[in-house]
């Protein structure tokens, strides 16, 4: 799971139509890390939604970071696999 610094929520109106975007930044320097619009609907509906499930969407997440440090592991085994076989293909 990201270590988020911000999120900031922006109302933006065009052509009488209304939207919000919801931005996750992750430093010091608000580098996007997540970006999404939302009608007011929907951003009412996605709150009480994440209120209502919370303790399942951190545990979601958590097991997702773990799957991604897993995923991460192997394809660097991979790689140094890749550059060992390349090495001995030259120096043979």
């Amino acid at each position: 799971m990201a270590e988020l610094e911000r999120i900031g929520i922006e109302r933006i109106e065009r052509d009488k139509y209304r939207f919000y975007r919801i931005m996750a930044t992750e430093d010091r320097q608000r580098s996007t890390f997540d970006s999404h619009l939302f009608a007011p609907g929907e951003l009412l509906e996605l709150a009480a939604y994440v209120q209502e499930n919370r303790a399942q969407l951190e545990q979601e997440a958590r097991e997702d970071e773990e799957r991604d440090v897993r995923a991460w592991s192997e394809d660097m085994k991979d790689q140094e696999q890749i550059k060992r076989e390349w090495r001995e293909y030259r120096e043979g």
